[in-house]
Order: C-alpha cells, then sequence, then structure tokens
C-alpha cells in the first residue's frame, strides 16, 4: 500500500514561521516583566496614600515582652502602633491612657491589617 501525505504537512512550508526556544523565552520574560511593574504601580499607590485621622485612647497591649502600643477608638476597634524609629513612638508610651487625635497611615506592607504608622498626634481635652 502507499501511503498519502497530505498537502498541508505540520510546518513544511517554507514560510510558515516557527516559533524557537529563544523567541518563547523572550515573550515569557516580557509578560513576566509587565506583571512586575503592574503590581509594582499598585504598590506605590498604597505607599502614597494621604495620612487618615482616628481618635481613641491609648493602650499598652500584649505581655512582657512582648508589648505593643495601640489604639483602641470610640467603636472599640484596636489599632496597633506600628514600632518605628522615630520619637513619636517613644512619645506615645508616655501617653497612656489619655484620648488622642493620630494622624496616621496604614502599613503598606499589610494591606488587610488594622496596624498604623503614627505621623502626629494631638491630645484631646476631655470636657
Amino acid at each position: 500500500m502507499r501511503s498519502r501525505e497530505c498537502l498541508f504537512g505540520p510546518r513544511v512550508h517554507p514560510e510558515y514561521p516557527r516559533a524557537t526556544p529563544g523567541l518563547l523565552n523572550k515573550v515569557t520574560l516580557s509578560c513576566v516583566v509587565a506583571i512586575v511593574v503592574l503590581s509594582g504601580c499598585r504598590w506605590h499607590r498604597e505607599l502614597s496614600q494621604e495620612p487618615r485621622a482616628l481618635v481613641g485612647i491609648i493602650y499598652v497591649t500584649g505581655n512582657e515582652p512582648f508589648t505593643n502600643l495601640s489604639l483602641r477608638t470610640e467603636d472599640g476597634a484596636m489599632h496597633m502602633i506600628q514600632k518605628d524609629t522615630t520619637a513619636t513612638y517613644s512619645e506615645l508610651w508616655r501617653l497612656q491612657g489619655l484620648k488622642l487625635r493620630v494622624r496616621f497611615r496604614p502599613v503598606a506592607s499589610k494591606p488587610d491589617s488594622s496596624s498604623i504608622i503614627v505621623e502626629r498626634y494631638d491630645i484631646v481635652k476631655i470636657p
């Protein structure tokens, strides 16, 4: 029996473009770079958020030696104050139990957490 060859065999035409491994690597690398750039834009937007304000009472939470400062708002929510190297954090330790208005920004590395970074604070006078 004689075998019959198809007129349109797989990639037998000399003008048919063939994908080379180098081309596939370049396309894959381009897709990865695009994803990284787009996700970087998302993080930049979170980092550049405007500071917000909260009013609440400063408490120390946790057990020694793992204590943290937290701000309890009037609705009962607790916001852990992120430790940083500024003098603001050490000043807040002395203001435990006082009602404060704090200007803060959320911690960008933890978008779903209640951690905040205090930028400024004012003592609220209770009438």
